[in-house]
């Protein structure tokens, strides 16, 4: 099982923005031309220490900003301060999620950057204690331009795994891009070892704190790692941790009604009873949960019947490869089964589409044995190559944070196809259905090969429509958007009079090359958002210029008025400024 939980962006809100410009404002720079944040964050003892650096980059000489920002839960505020030094006359509101604060701040008044520090310390932060491995609840942070985060952990610590993914094996982090909100799995020092009745034991993927680390559990663990490589084998791609993280964990909610769940950055929870069994096959299905957090990434619900399916193949597969002993699923007067022929011939009888919304809540047996059906009949009749292109094709989902489960399945039911575009998404979600309703012996027979507790899917020639993959999330809007600055740039290259004019449109060149230079290195949203950020300063530009063919009148009849088009492409960076990449 895979749990997902949502995420709640640390929010940074403008409520107010005042711009003070000098009489001649005509020759001021872009407004706002960036918004970047870096983070510091130390872990101190189990609590956290976090330093918030956040710059605007401005144009005028004098600029005001009004702001409401939330803290996280449990965050205690410290200080905060900005280029005049500290600021103390804020508003604190106590909120159960987190005290809110308001404050107004200034930037130098020679147009330098309006910069503020914000530091803050977060109590019990390393919740989660086993032995000694710590699991840090997530800290969600405010999205802008640029985002970077510098993790350290305390000395005697070393980082396992973490959201988003960093280098692991040292007590720090770093952070090029955030997005996502940050989770860390780290271990302390030995002396740790056997507090609160855990222990730990390691093999090159895996990490494991249970309160035994028996010799069962062992060579277990050592045939998963002799075969971890089926998960590649089967999705076509690369592990996204180099270390999982197994805890027994009686206590863990998320387990209370599955043998095992996967929680996310790598970290997978088991129930003490799952240890009766051979583990091997619960820890192979939920690392294919893992496997497929990346290409589901733009999914924001919980796990479903393609998520489930494929964790339970991959699980399957391994049964098969380690002569683990199985149970057939569907197989009409089988003698060793997990779910029956009837329940099977019932569900499509009475024409049931539960699957298709995969409700926690009423899922049994069959269920997930259904789902595995699913993955089977497909591998089945299309072969393994099949599935790896249709994971090839699940990164390039073109919406993010979907939710509703229908335009989930089509999204997934579109990339199952590729391998026969005549195939219809009934087919693919009912396998053998109409040949159920038209000749039940030959579906008897036909679930009696897909069900079988030996059944084992083969290769099988594609057609070249399959490998004709859509376009990666924001890739056309980003070419298209670059593509049309070009011929703007070149357009407009030399014809600008005022200096300051020059100096916007220099640094729309720069935002330019750098969305040119994003998208060449295949990081498409970030292009996308420099394109448009630089769409706004050439249009900033054209207006500095035109504003000086107007003369000053306008801006000496009212010093303290923002011009129209300045105000719009300042609101306009802003939306850009806060736009958050889905998570």
């Amino acid at each position: 099982m895979r749990k997902t939980t949502a995420f709640f962006a640390f929010a940074l809100l403008v409520l107010a923005l005042l711009v003070i410009a000098l009489p001649n404002f005509a020759a001021a720079e872009e407004v706002l031309s960036k918004t970047s944040a870096h983070y510091q964050v130390a872990i101190i003892g189990e609590d956290a220490e976090v330093t918030w650096l956040l710059n605007y980059t401005v144009a005028v000489k004098s600029i005001k900003l009004t702001l409401t920002f939330g803290l996280p839960a449990n965050a205690t505020l410290l200080s905060i301060s900005d280029v005049h030094g500290p600021i103390t006359n804020y508003r604190l509101t106590q909120m159960s999620a987190g005290d809110e604060v308001k404050l107004e701040t200034r930037n130098d008044g020679e147009g330098g950057p309006l910069a503020l520090a914000i530091k803050y310390i977060i109590t019990d932060f390393a919740q989660k204690k086993y032995g000694r491995l710590r699991v840090t609840t997530q800290l969600c942070l405010a999205s802008t331009d640029e985002s970077s985060l510098d993790v350290v952990l305390p000395p005697d610590a070393v980082l396992l795994a973490s959201t988003p993914k960093a280098s692991i094996g040292s007590d720090r982090a770093q952070f090029k891009w955030v997005d996502e909100c940050l989770r860390l799995i780290y271990v302390r020092g030995e002396e740790y070892e056997g507090a609160g009745g855990y222990f730990s034991y390691s093999t090159p993927h895996y990490a494991v704190f249970a309160p035994e680390i028996s010799s069962k559990m062992k060579q277990e663990l050592a045939e998963v790692e002799q075969n971890y490589g089926l998960l590649s084998e089967i999705t076509g791609i690369s592990p996204p941790y180099g270390k999982w993280v197994v805890v027994e964990a009686p206590d863990e909610k998320n387990v209370k009604k599955e043998a095992g769940v996967y929680t996310g950055s790598g970290l997978i929870f088991i129930r003490p009873t799952a240890l009766d069994e051979n583990i091997g096959p619960l820890i192979m299905h939920e690392t294919m949960h893992g496997f497929n957090s990346e290409p589901l990434s733009w999914y924001a619900g919980e796990g479903f019947w393609f998520d489930e399916g494929t964790a339970s193949y991959a699980a399957h597969l391994y049964a098969l490869a380690n002569g683990i002993e199985e149970g057939d699923i569907f197989v009409k007067n089988s003698r060793f089964y997990s779910s029956t022929y009837d329940e099977l011939t019932d569900y499509y009888e009475r024409n049931y589409a539960r699957m298709e919304t995969w409700d926690f809540e009423t899922l049994d047996a069959f269920s997930y044995d259904y789902s595995q059906f699913l993955m089977r009949a497909y591998v089945d009749a299309h072969g393994t190559e099949a599935l790896k292109q249709a994971y090839a094709c699940l990164p390039r989902t073109p919406e993010q944070n979907v939710t509703d489960s229908q335009k989930r399945n089509n999204y997934i039911l579109t990339c199952l196809s590729l391998a026969d575009s005549n195939a219809s998404f009934e087919s693919i979600l009912y396998p053998g259905k109409e040949l159920f309703l038209t000749d039940e012996h030959a579906f008897e027979r036909y679930t009696a090969s897909i069900g079988s507790a030996s059944w084992k899917g083969e290769a099988k020639p594609l057609p070249k429509s399959a490998y004709d993959l859509p376009p990666l999330p924001y890739e056309r809007e980003a070419n298209e958007s670059i593509s049309a600055l070009s011929a703007a740039m070149q357009e407009n290259s030399g014809r600008f009079n005022s200096s300051q004019a020059n100096l916007t449109f220099s640094k729309a060149i720069a935002a330019y090359e750098s969305a040119k230079n994003s998208y060449s290195a295949g990081k498409y949203f970030e292009a996308n958002l420099m394109a448009l950020q630089a769409e706004v300063l050439l249009k900033m530009a054209k207006q500095a210029d035109a504003d000086q063919a107007a003369g000053a009148a306008q801006s000496a009849a009212s010093p303290f008025a923002l011009p129209c088009s300045a105000g719009f492409a300042l609101l306009a960076v802003l939306a850009l400024a806060f736009r958050r990449r889905a998570a």
